[in-house]
């Protein structure tokens, strides 16, 4: 199967690329630097530049991964965020119709929140994916742990792998509850929905577990790498049924798993001989 990926450079779309090359002939797209002979140049913003790519590689499937995704920088620059994620989202939508794929989005539970500028540019880009013809499917995520090729992205697992590596303590949040999402997860589910004909759904890729940053970093590291207080006051908190998605004959996880694969993916990327701080 050809698999355009959008944001291929990005922290998800960098995973989605990797794992996905083996079984498929992925084209990597990013509006970054392209020397890299494995990227192709595509600005979801350009809507002449995204038919223009997307016509000359027909790709089955758009896995549309580019955002803007820090939600202080959308606050900042509202249009901005509604230019890259909602309108770029309709560039790809537009070129995916013209050649007949189908598109699988890659989302977030925050699109659900109108209250911040990145739920509601997220909410308008999964209504433009409603119109893809062939057919599409909405991964809605959390906030994600997990490694990845991009180990440049200040996403929070990179964070806990800094602080695994050096021995320096950070500061996580300990007031907002949200039900995480592993890597792994979100890969396995991609997977398998690639492997089946799109229905037009959202689903909510999460573990089974609600928790905090805190408890994520404390569990993984250990209290000498790990010091506590309330940062994020007013994020929403969204509860999701835990066995929806095994309902639908799709993969889940709990959150001891997750914690699990963490583990395993901080020591794969650990020098040798560092010492396990991390706990049992």
């Amino acid at each position: 199967m050809n698999v355009l990926i959008t944001g291929a450079r990005g922290y998800l779309g960098a995973l989605l690329s990797a794992a996905l090359s083996g079984s498929h002939d992925v084209v990597r797209t990013s509006r970054g630097d392209i020397s890299n002979s494995l990227f192709q140049y595509l600005d979801v913003t350009d809507a002449d530049c995204v038919k223009r790519v997307v016509a000359a590689t027909v790709p089955d499937v758009i896995i549309h991964a580019a955002a803007m995704a820090n939600l202080s920088v959308c606050e900042a620059n509202p249009e901005a965020a509604f230019l890259v994620n909602a309108e770029g989202t309709l560039n790809v939508v537009q070129a995916a119709n013209e050649v007949g794929a189908r598109v699988l989005f890659i989302s977030t539970l925050a699109a659900s929140n109108p209250s911040i500028v990145y739920g509601r540019s997220k909410s308008a880009a999964e209504e433009h994916v409603k119109h893809v013809r062939m057919g599409h499917e909405i991964v809605q995520l959390s906030m994600t742990f997990g490694l990845s090729p991009n180990r440049a992205s200040r996403r929070p697992f990179n964070k806990m792998l800094e602080s695994f590596q050096t021995g320096k303590p950070r500061i996580y949040d300990n007031a907002w509850l949200f039900q995480p999402t592993c890597t792994e997860h979100v890969i396995a589910i991609v997977r398998q929905l690639l492997c089946r004909p799109f229905e037009g759904r959202r689903l909510a890729v999460t573990v089974d577990k609600r928790c905090t940053m805190y408890d994520i970093a404390n569990d993984l590291l250990g209290p000498a790498l790990v010091k506590g207080t309330a940062l994020y006051r007013d994020r929403e908190v969204v509860c999701i049924e835990a066995d929806h998605l095994s309902r639908l004959g799709l993969p889940t996880m709990t959150y001891a798993t997750m914690l699990q694969r963490m583990r395993i993916q901080l020591l794969t990327c650990a020098p040798d001989g560092m010492p396990n701080a991390m706990p049992a």
